[in-house]
């Protein structure tokens, strides 16, 4: 049976292997935040479980150095939306077919009826009009929102550059006044005021770091910032675009059908042909184009809902493989708490270092204003270090986790893994249904009525042609 000790090394040896094969379970993924207070837990929306179950797996940590892993994913995700594909390229045929082929029905006695049509007509602009609704109330504004957090990210990082080099600048006079200072000074007090200035000196060489570290930083929050508001502007203009035409379609159709109602004069043959030049010109092309929309978005879904599955070790995955190994270490530290923060790490090393300068040459101060020919300069550097140490506390302040890690809550965790797949999910069921279902559907029973329409009225003129020739035959 083995020892308890033997029996976990071999259950821990056994997860591995079947994560391998199945999927996290929400609620049963390991944890990546490793109990850090600001970290909050993570709670996938119904349409990312529903739609994730369809995806692709995200490239796991161990396998994203390889491109072609993001390939194969890429490529998965494109050929997952088959269904769309299919069913778009049948409907297309089945309106391209029926235009081209009469098929021979009865002489009506009456007018034909237009209650089918009707009804469906009826359900696809109710269809539209709510599926653009749930659209730009979520997918939209969830693209929006994600846009202004990043902007308020902007301001934070561009306010962390600016006291950052204030900082810098203001340690460089702090070295300035000591230079000044030392030779007033007699040598003993000298030898102190050199070591804490070399430990000034060191503080800001980290600052220094500190600076180069995040200077490009605001650039890169532009640069997203301005990539989702064009996202934003496409999404809103572009992915309804398919959704339109349908409704345009159906307008026209209408339009054909009530025209043709209200006719009383003609064979009908007219309005037959009219019916099926429709069908070839008009429903066909926005039948294949809603396809085509269709199966793109139901890639990009796919991607979306895979990624956000496990977004926390999703992003940290994509960070490690196409930005370097400090941006993965911020991430990390921010994301999950796990690691440290080189950006953190040498901010904490300037604040300790300053903090301990001025509390030296605070101590320092009484003798040196006895000592040294310009008394109170010692002092002076004393209130200006202190003052280095609360403007660096601020600093700290703006990049701590607690500030930071909600902007990402609120852009990720809210913004694009619920409002914006879910206004995602909301266009996707919106334009297969009216494009691919219901639209196939309107045009065959438009081409339907069409065909009655003008049996109708042909068999009509043949019987007042019939009654007209037997009356000249009676009055001759």
């Amino acid at each position: 049976k083995g020892s308890p000790s033997m029996a976990q090394a071999r259950s821990a040896q056994r997860r591995p292997r079947a994560s391998r094969f199945f999927p996290a379970i929400p609620g049963l993924a390991m944890e990546h935040h490793g109990g850090a207070p600001w970290v909050e837990p993570y709670l996938e929306s119904p349409w990312v479980k529903a739609i994730a179950h369809l995806a692709p797996p995200f490239p796991s940590p161990e396998d994203s150095a390889s491109s072609e892993t993001w390939h194969h994913f890429l490529l998965a995700c494109a050929l997952g939306a088959w269904v769309p594909v299919v069913v778009g390229i049948a409907a297309a045929v089945a309106v391209l077919l029926r235009s081209f082929c009469c098929l021979r029905r009865p002489s009506p006695r009456r007018p034909p009826k237009t209650v089918v049509f009707t009804c469906i007509t009826t359900l696809t602009l109710i269809a539209i009009l709510g599926g653009i609704a749930a659209y730009l109330i979520a997918g939209n504004s969830g693209v929006k929102t994600a846009a202004d957090q990043v902007g308020r990210a902007v301001d934070q990082a561009t306010a962390t550059v600016q006291k950052g080099l204030a900082l810098s600048a203001y340690t460089t006079d702090i070295l300035a006044k000591f230079d000044a200072t030392l030779p007033k000074c007699p040598p003993a007090i000298q030898d102190k005021l050199r070591v804490y200035r070399g430990q000034l000196e060191l503080a800001r060489t980290s600052l220094d770091g500190f600076n180069s570290d995040v200077a490009d930083l605001p650039g890169r929050l532009r640069t997203a910032r301005d990539t989702l508001s064009d996202i934003s502007t496409v999404v809103l203009y572009g992915l309804p675009v398919p959704v339109i035409l349908v409704l345009i379609c159906c307008a026209l159709m209408c339009c054909a059908v009530r025209t043709m109602k209200r006719s009383r004069y003609g064979s009908g043959k007219c309005g037959s042909c009219v019916g099926r030049s429709f069908g070839v010109v008009l429903f066909v092309p926005t039948i294949l184009l809603v396809t085509c929309v269709t199966a793109a978005e139901l890639s990009l879904g796919f991607a979306t809902a895979s990624f956000c599955r496990d977004v926390d070790r999703n992003v940290l995955t994509y960070a490690k493989h196409f930005a370097g190994d400090y941006d993965y270490r911020v991430a990390r530290y921010y994301i999950t708490g796990e690691g440290t923060s080189p950006m953190l790490d040498e901010l904490q090393r300037v604040s300790a270092t300053v903090a301990e300068a001025a509390s030296l040459v605070g101590d320092l101060a009484p003798l040196a204003r006895t000592a040294c020919s310009d008394g109170g300069a010692t002092e002076s550097v004393a209130r200006n270090l202190v003052e280095a140490s609360s403007a660096i506390d601020v600093v700290k302040t703006i990049v701590s986790p607690n500030n930071i890690y909600p902007y990402y809550k609120k852009a990720v965790h809210e913004d694009a893994c619920q409002t914006m797949v879910s206004g995602l999910a909301w266009l996707l069921i919106c334009q297969f249904a009216v494009g691919i279902l219901l639209l196939p559907i309107q045009a065959l029973s438009a081409e339907s009525f069409f065909e009655r329409h003008a049996a109708w009225r042909l068999s009509r003129a043949e019987s007042l042609m019939s009654s007209e020739m037997g009356e000249t035959r009676r009055g001759g």
